[in-house]
């Protein structure tokens, strides 16, 4: 089953946030990750939602999802990250098909 890291963001530093944008896509080969979505939010229907920008990107499974975000490539980045912007992360398992 396929798995999703998705990323909601308020961007703080527009340089340091492109750049960390631009070096994502290079830590995600080796485990199977595809960078589905990215984008700003348009509208909230319901409840409340903080951040302006997302981010979607699908794993081949759970597994794969959480070994990215723990491999070296990827740590490397999230000082980065966290200077740049403020983020929630979360994963996503899709549910099995009945």
């Amino acid at each position: 089953m396929s798995a999703f890291m998705i990323f909601h963001s308020t961007v703080r530093d527009n340089d340091a946030f492109s750049y960390y944008s631009r070096s994502v896509p290079d830590t995600l080969a080796p485990f199977g990750g595809t960078l589905l979505a990215k984008g700003k939010m348009e509208q909230v229907f319901t409840g409340e939602h903080r951040h302006a920008n997302v981010g979607i990107i699908r794993f081949p499974d759970l597994d794969k999802a959480h070994e990215w975000y723990a491999s070296e490539a990827y740590r490397a980045l999230i000082p980065i990250r966290d200077a740049a912007a403020e983020m929630t992360v979360i994963s996503y398992q899709e549910p099995p098909v009945r």
